[in-house]
């Protein structure tokens, strides 16, 4: 139990990331590129690259 400790810093760190750092700026970046699908696209890439950030984590939070 106690290997999980501290990773809630890590989750917050996280969803700030989603939201505030990725997902707001490719709302308006792709809402000129793609007016009527942008959010849609936004939404898609930022859980793309945010798949791909929890994965690295992933396998170096197993690691240890």
């Amino acid at each position: 139990m106690t290997g999980v400790c501290g990773v809630g810093q890590k989750t917050l760190v996280f969803a700030i990331l989603r939201k505030i750092v990725l997902e707001i700026p490719a709302l308006f970046i792709l809402d000129k590129l793609f007016p009527l699908y942008g959010l849609a696209y936004a939404q898609f890439t930022a859980e793309l690259i945010l798949s791909a950030i929890g994965m690295i984590t992933l396998s170096r939070f197993f690691k240890n």
